[in-house]
Order: structure tokens, then C-alpha cells, then sequence
């Protein structure tokens, strides 16, 4: 009797057996066939919004700054899908983007645009490079050859704070990804001249290093840009580079007995010892300083955006500080209106911190150049779908496209599909351009 139950627990166990093995194979075929069956949604997705701009009407509705759009997400889409080959086929949709934005600049296309064209397609650049073993698989590019890319996005931005504020970014992300001494030498290939926007660029790029603890780093680029400092005919003061000083208890070098400093030296050094004394969690007297009342309008707002910067990469300070700016920005200036950068910025700024979403509208409305208002616009956007349950509301878009141009609105569209690529169906009801964007933010949402 024994021996025959033993038989029948055996028969039973390899008939489980024999039933769990069944059922994990028609498991991992059922997941591999969906797998495929997504891969080829997000690849059909891609070639028909690369198809449509290169068609004549998507070359007219999206005219060169929306194709570069296109061919800068389909580069995105490519790297993202980490297989044998992807990286020189993101590389070459980045290419295609950053020519079509090159034959835009010779066309006398929207300056500000392409800046912020450039800013984003420098940012993408930024997951290029990996590790050798990846570049032997072909799913990354090496640093050196990815350093070159994001260099030569950055050298054609036009506006100075534009392009500082795009450097900023790669800064971040470079510093991220353990590659914090590049952004130092990107700042010294960019900025040649031994001059103020030298040493901003270096002073940037060595507070984003402090923020990401590469202490190390933030020294060396404080050592480049106090050297600076140190010349006979020195540079007027960079407020970034005083605040790096600060922050790392470094004195600034005296200027030359027989040079008289320059006029804005005073301003750019309280400016920076704003934002130091911020960074080494001074806020009293950061706020302080911050107020200082011999600023212009325009001066309190730089000093409160600064401010406001480092209460976000502090995490711990909260957002009064933006909010406080935002409310200056929003007080009618004394004077000649604030730089549209500078508001760009702080929008950013604020939609990062969690600012709401009205407080970041009503910060783009006073933004006098259209383009840069849709960058804004699209920035509360972004903060209104991260924040609200209401994510899904394709009504949400209406918010942007009512107060927006081509470019931000488009990139909207692509936000919105990328949070929600199950709705697939709502972005084919689109118009033309809208559905290019919204298929690629499908595909780029469905790689998550």
C-alpha cells in the first residue's frame, strides 16, 4: 500500500510538474509575442510621424523647428529601445535635428526657438554615452564621441543665457550619469575668451557639481574660474562663480591696485553671495541679501531667482522662495522689463518645485516673446500633469494651445501621449501635426 500511494505521488507531482512547465512556456511565449506586438506598435508609431515630416505637408505644417522636434524625440525613441545598433541611430536622428535647425538659423527662423530647440536636443544628447561594455554592444556611444554631439548642440545656441541655461542643464545630467568633469571641460571649449561669461559658465557648472556631492570636481572648475580673477586685466565678477567661492569657502582674488574694478562687479558679488550663502543653508541671511534695497526690479528678481534655485536643490527649504519670486517677477517692474530667459527659468524652476500650476501660468502670460511663453506654458503643463490626478484629460492641452504657438503646443501633445500611451485611439483623431507628435510620445510612453 506504501509503495502505491508513493507511485501515485509521484505520478501526480510530474503531472504538476509536466503542467507548471506548460503553463511557463505559454507564459513566456504569451509575454514575447506581446513584447513584439508592442515593439512593432512603437516602430510603425515613429515611421509614420518621421513619414510625415519628410512628406511636403508635414514640411509645411511643421515647418524646420517642428521636423527638428521630430527627428530629436525619434532619436530618444532609438536609444531607448537598447539594441545592437540603437546608438548610431539615435546619433543620426540628433544629426538630422541639429541640421534642419542649422538651416532654420540661416533662414532667419524664430531665434528663441531654436535656442530652446538646441537646449532640448543638448539634454537628449546627455544619455548617449555609456559604459564599454555598452559601446561593444552598440546601445551607447563612448563619452568622448558624446561630448563632441553635445558641444556642437550647445555652440550653435545664439542667446548667451540661453545657452547658459542649456549648459546648466547638461551640467545636471552629466554629474547624474558620473560624468561631472566633462560639463567642466564642456564650459572651457565653449567659452574661449578668458572673460565674465567664462567664468559664469565654470561658476554654473561647479554649483551643479556641488549639488550632485562631487565636491572634488566643483573645486577644480572654482580653481579655472577664480584663475581668471587673478589676471592682470581681470574680468568683472561672475555672480555663479562668487557663489561657488562661497559655497566653498574660497576667497575671490583682489583685483590689480591700479585697475579700478569694473561697475557691475558690486552688484554680480552681492548677486552671487546671495546664492552662496543660500547653498551653505544661510537662508536668513541669503533672504536678507536678497532684498537688498539699492536692487533695481530687475536686480531683486535675479537675486530672488537665484534664491529660488538653490531652496530647490536643497530639497529641504520648501517652495516659499519661489513663490516669492514668482511674486516679484510678477510685480510691474521699475524699469525695463525682466530678460524673458530669466522668467523661462524661474517657470522651470517653479515647475520643478511643485509650484501650481495657475501661480506658473500666470507667470508665462508676462512673458513678451511668444516662443519663450510657450517653453513656460508647456513647463506648467508638465507640472499640472505630474501633479494632478486628472492626468488623463485630454482637455488638459486646451490649456496650452490657448495661450501658445506651434512648437510648445506640439510638444504638448507629445507630453500628454507619452504619460498616457494606452490612448492611442485619441491621438490618431488628431490633426496632422498634433498626431505626428502624439504618436511619438506613444511610443516613447510605451518603452516606460
Amino acid at each position: 500500500p506504501e509503495a502505491k500511494a508513493l507511485r501515485t505521488v509521484r505520478q501526480r507531482i510530474t503531472r504538476y510538474a509536466t503542467w507548471s512547465a506548460a503553463a511557463i512556456f505559454l507564459t513566456v511565449c504569451a509575454v514575447l509575442v506581446w513584447y513584439k506586438w508592442a515593439q512593432a506598435r512603437e516602430e510603425q508609431a515613429v515611421k509614420l510621424a518621421l513619414d510625415y515630416a519628410e512628406s511636403d505637408p508635414g514640411k509645411s505644417d511643421l515647418g524646420r523647428d517642428g521636423r527638428a522636434a521630430i527627428y530629436r524625440l525619434a532619436g530618444e525613441h532609438a536609444l531607448r529601445a537598447r539594441k545592437a545598433g540603437c546608438a548610431v541611430d539615435a546619433q543620426d536622428q540628433f544629426h538630422k535635428s541639429l541640421s534642419t535647425l542649422a538651416r532654420a538659423a540661416g533662414a532667419g527662423d524664430s531665434a528663441t526657438e531654436h535656442d530652446a530647440l538646441l537646449q532640448d536636443l543638448a539634454a537628449a544628447e546627455t544619455a548617449l554615452g555609456g559604459s564599454p561594455e555598452e559601446v561593444d554592444a552598440g546601445t551607447k556611444l563612448k563619452w568622448d564621441d558624446t561630448q563632441k554631439e553635445i558641444h556642437a548642440a550647445l555652440r550653435d545656441i545664439r542667446s548667451s543665457e540661453a545657452k547658459l541655461e542649456g549648459l546648466r542643464e547638461v551640467a545636471r545630467r552629466l554629474a547624474v550619469k558620473g560624468q561631472g568633469a566633462r560639463a567642466t571641460a564642456l564650459a572651457s571649449s565653449l567659452y574661449s575668451s578668458p572673460d565674465k561669461e567664462k567664468a559664469e559658465a565654470l561658476g554654473v557648472v561647479g554649483l551643479e557639481l556641488l549639488t550632485a556631492d562631487k565636491k572634488d570636481l566643483a573645486a577644480k572648475a572654482a580653481d579655472q574660474a577664480l584663475a581668471l580673477f587673478a589676471a592682470k586685466d581681470r574680468p568683472a565678477l561672475a555672480p555663479s562663480a562668487v557663489a561657488l567661492a562661497i559655497t566653498l569657502s574660497r576667497e575671490l582674488p583682489e583685483a590689480p591696485k591700479k585697475m579700478r574694478p569694473p561697475a557691475e562687479d558690486e552688484f554680480n558679488k552681492r548677486l552671487g553671495t546671495v546664492e552662496g550663502q543660500a547653498r551653505l543653508k544661510q537662508w536668513g541671511e541669503a533672504r536678507q541679501n536678497a532684498q537688498y534695497a539699492k536692487f533695481t526690479s530687475n536686480q531683486r528678481l535675479q537675486a530672488l531667482t537665484a534664491l529660488a534655485g538653490a531652496a530647490l536643490d536643497d530639497k529641504t527649504a520648501g517652495t516659499n522662495d519661489v513663490a516669492l519670486a514668482i511674486q516679484q517677477a510678477l510685480s510691474p517692474p521699475k524699469g525695463p522689463p525682466p530678460s524673458p530667459w530669466l522668467l523661462l527659468r524661474l517657470a522651470r524652476i517653479g515647475a520643478r518645485a511643485g509650484v501650481a500650476a495657475d501661480s506658473l501660468q500666470s507667470l508665462a502670460d508676462i512673458i513678451p516673446d511668444r516662443d519663450l511663453r510657450g517653453r513656460a506654458q508647456l513647463a506648467a503643463f508638465q507640472a499640472q500633469l505630474a501633479q494632478g490626478k486628472q492626468s488623463a484629460d485630454v482637455k488638459l492641452i486646451d490649456t496650452v494651445e490657448a495661450h501658445t504657438v506651434t512648437v510648445s503646443a506640439w510638444l504638448a501633445h507629445e507630453e500628454w501621449a507619452r504619460r498616457n500611451p494606452g490612448q492611442a485611439g485619441v491621438v490618431k483623431s488628431w490633426e496632422p501635426a498634433n498626431r505626428a507628435f502624439g504618436l511619438l510620445g506613444v511610443a516613447l510612453g510605451s518603452q516606460r
